[in-house]
């Protein structure tokens, strides 16, 4: 079965619900990375999903990095979305 861009971010972000800390993997370059995107198409596709309510970002201060980047986690919608395409 072949997953849309939009349900291999959900699916990525998934296994990252419940992190002590944000880490690289749920920035846009990770999650390009984790979900075999382009980095290019990210954004599009992020944005997307925080307009459906699944995907929230926030600002965050990752280890070893002086600036704040854009971290991404799941909301509880987007947690019942991607539960369903894990199994």
């Amino acid at each position: 079965m072949n997953l849309t861009a939009a349900e291999r971010v959900l699916v990525h972000l998934h296994g990252f619900w419940n992190a002590p800390e944000p880490g690289r993997e749920v920035t846009q370059t990770g999650i390009a990375e984790g979900a075999r995107l382009l980095r290019s198409h990210v954004p599009r596709t992020l944005r997307s999903l925080e307009g459906e309510g699944l995907v929230e970002g926030r600002e965050a201060r990752l280890r070893g990095r002086s600036r704040k980047v854009t971290v991404y986690a799941l909301t509880p919608a987007g947690m019942r979305r991607a539960s369903g395409r894990t199994r």
